[in-house]
């Protein structure tokens, strides 16, 4: 039986349809009101559009042209393959085939279940279905951008160099990498295993880990490097952190470094870290390990290392050995081994003892009250009785004193410590480094006289005091404080709280009264200050009045013009007496709840899913007005909504041509006005009188005096 192509009719139940010409977003009226134009597409006779934006969704589906008309009064019907129950199900794609915005998309009907023609809400969504073209530049991933293909200049690929670039923040929860580079430091940080399998199985006595090795290529080149060696034996653990400081010569091939380094262990050392150096040609530092213990090592070896270059550019200097399985029986031709010096060791095996640059060993356990520490000859320290040790140094010219000393009005002059722990009385001069008492000394006159710069020259330390006590009282008919600075700067009372700065006042650098806070480190200087010429109080935060605020003067705006309110939308006032007001803006406006967020200037109606909503018919008798700009007075501001200008004059969306006093109304755009005619007119339709003119058709916005009707 010979093949016969299908007539139209007999595909429309399948999913894909036939392609249209254009696709429609916006509301139209099919019957006598639809566009000659779509997405920038003048159509023909029985052309197919598909319809998706309409405010009634059962009228969105497959239509063909009937009447193209001029302007706004065409005519759509219903395509065959769309018109009646069983043509569309859920599913349906079509594609756009023209269109300055849709040209060549795909259009997926997004309602689900049965569809009843004219009565089911048809949605459409414009869809790729894993196809479409790439977007971004050559070198952009490609993602899923709202079921197309997009790219973006935060996440590229360079294939050249095989590297992935990511402008921003990455999470993830697990990054696997033996190298490590930054875009804000020269650092570079390195981490490896090393086995020791290259010649038998594991590590064994005199062999040598090589892990990096840097060649200068000029003279003054500053490397630095720090790292930790993880030796891992069965049971046993050996950890090796070292320093070091290099620097190629000037001139090459000279060299020179500093290198330290300590360790901590539970069991045996196995390792020790070497510094190979050669200074002939081509010169060059390598980092490297040695086995120094008898036996095999059945384990690994792990290095974490940090290396930072002046510059890092050097980096390119650099070169780590990335080969597990690379020990070797002997360091390389033409270098020489350098043992790196031993700070500290704490070993395990001996309590834990600590011993400092292999000479002195610390015991392990706390000695007695008052006993000393006190060495062998050979390095080794332990606690011993003070009089067993050391006896007490007593200089000639230092007095010893068992019971009183007086001076008979002479003076005491010194460079130390006066520590006296009884009543000192003087009614001389002291002159001393510290006075230092745990009684009370007795003064006619206290003059201090300080070099300090770190320190408080007055130190008074006090236990847990009664309320109303104080560390510092001054008695007497006048007891001033009276702070005098030489020259006009900063003179300050501090409050702190062991230590940590809270509270200060005092005189600032303009010799004006302030009062400041210090809070996360910073002080903040503007919370209070009183400015000495003119007695003006300036306070940088709230200031909160329980009772009544009288003013003789203006309240006055601090900050920039326009910005500040009286009150808030949750706590406002009860009623504000005055004689005048005045505003910058013009209109009085009233919040009604909306459908949408509308831009302001549009022209809306009672209406919609809210109280308000974009008008969409010309001479509308439901208009409700223009949502406002900037009013000058908000009534309704606690409802949840769009401020609507009810009185004065307003910016407002409209369609030209207009002239100054034409009466506004609604028109069949979406949101805009256009001025009234006269055979259309019914009450209830105006908007207001326009205050500008429009001489074409263009859409504009211009101000309109709303409730001038």
């Amino acid at each position: 039986m010979a093949l016969t192509r299908p007539r139209a009719h007999q595909l429309s139940g399948t999913s894909a349809k036939a392609a249209v010409r254009v696709v429609s977003e916006s509301n139209v009226t099919l019957s006598g009101g639809a566009p000659a134009t779509v997405d920038g597409v003048s159509l023909t006779l029985d052309d197919r559009i598909l319809v998706t934006g309409q405010s009634t969704a059962s009228q969105n589906g497959l239509y063909r042209c009937t009447v193209v008309g001029s302007g706004s009064n065409g005519t759509w019907v219903r395509s065959r393959d769309g018109s009646h129950d069983g043509t569309i199900s859920a599913g349906m794609t079509t594609i756009v085939t023209e269109g300055s915005t849709y040209a060549d998309t795909l259009w997926k009907l997004t309602t689900d279940g049965t569809i009843t023609i004219g009565t089911t809400a048809l949605a459409f969504s414009q869809h790729s279905g894993g196809g479409g073209t790439p977007g971004g530049s050559d070198t952009q991933v490609q993602f899923n951008d709202s079921d197309s293909f997009g790219g973006d200049a935060g996440l590229t690929y360079n294939k050249t160099t095989d590297s992935l670039t990511i402008v921003g923040t990455m999470q993830a929860d697990l990054v696997k990498n033996r190298e490590q580079r930054y875009t804000t430091s020269n650092m570079m940080k390195f981490n490896q295993l090393y086995t020791g399998a290259a010649a038998g199985s594991y590590f064994t006595q005199n062999e040598y880990q090589k892990i990096v090795t840097i060649i200068p290529a000029s003279n003054s080149e500053n490397y630095q490097v720090s790292g930790r060696i993880l030796c891992q034996n069965a049971g046993e653990i050996q950890t090796i952190n070292f320093k070091a400081a290099l620097r190629s010569g000037d001139p090459l091939p000279d060299l020179s470094w500093s290198i330290t380094y300590d360790q901590e262990h539970n069991g045996t050392a196995h390792f020790k870290p070497q510094l190979w150096t050669k200074e002939t040609t081509t010169a060059g530092f390598v980092f490297a390990i040695q086995k120094i213990s008898s036996g095999t090592l059945y384990g690994t070896v792990t290095v974490d290392l940090d290396i930072i270059p002046r510059t890092s550019s050097l980096l390119d200097n650099v070169t780590v050995n990335t080969t597990q399985d690379s020990e070797q029986t002997s360091i390389d031709a033409g270098y020489t081994a350098n043992d790196m010096t031993l700070v500290k060791t704490v070993d395990g095996n001996d309590s834990g003892a600590i011993t400092f640059n292999n000479a002195y060993k610390f015991p392990t356990s706390d000695g007695s009250a008052n006993q000393v520490l006190q060495t062998d000859g050979s390095g080794a320290l332990t606690f011993v009785d003070q009089s067993g040790g050391i006896s007490n140094i007593v200089e000639d010219t230092t007095p010893q004193l068992g019971g009183d000393l007086d001076l008979n009005s002479s003076d005491i002059t010194g460079t130390g410590d006066i520590n006296i722990t009884g009543t000192g009385t003087f009614t001389g001069n002291v002159t001393a480094g510290n006075l230092v008492t745990s009684g009370t000394v007795t003064l006619d006159r206290l003059a201090l006289t300080s070099s300090q710069t770190t320190v408080s020259p007055l130190h008074l330390t006090a236990s847990t005091l009664n309320d109303g006590v104080g560390a510092l009282r001054i008695d007497g008919a006048q007891a001033d404080i009276f702070l005098n600075p030489s020259t006009a700067t900063h003179t300050t009372v501090t409050f702190a709280v062991n230590d940590d700065q809270r509270l200060a006042f005092g005189m600032d650098n303009s010799s004006d009264f302030y009062i400041t806070r210090r809070t996360g480190g910073a002080w903040y200087d503007d919370t209070l200050v009183i400015d000495r010429d003119t007695g003006d109080v300036a306070l940088g935060y709230t200031l909160t009045v329980t009772g009544n605020a009288t003013f003789g003067g203006d309240i006055l705006n601090g900050q920039s013009d326009g910005v500040g309110n009286i009150g808030n939308s949750s706590v406002g006032f009860n009623t504000v007496h005055a004689i005048a007001t005045s505003a910058q803006y013009a209109d009085l406006a009233e919040k009604y709840t909306t459908d949408h967020d509308y831009e302001a200037g549009t022209v809306v109606v009672f209406g919609g899913n809210s109280e308000i909503t974009q008008s969409t018919i010309s001479h509308d008798r439901k208009v409700a007005g223009v949502i406002s700009t900037n009013p000058a007075v908000k009534m309704n501001d606690g409802l949840d909504g769009q401020y609507l200008a009810l009185q004065g004059r307003v910016p407002c969306k409209v369609i030209g041509p207009i002239e100054k006093g034409d009466l506004v109304v609604t028109s069949h755009v979406p949101g805009l006005g256009v001025k009234l005619d006269d055979t259309q007119y019914q009450p209830g339709c105006v908007i207001g009188k326009a205050l500008e003119s429009i001489e074409d058709q263009q859409e504009q916005v211009i101000e309109v005096v709303v409730g001038r009707l």
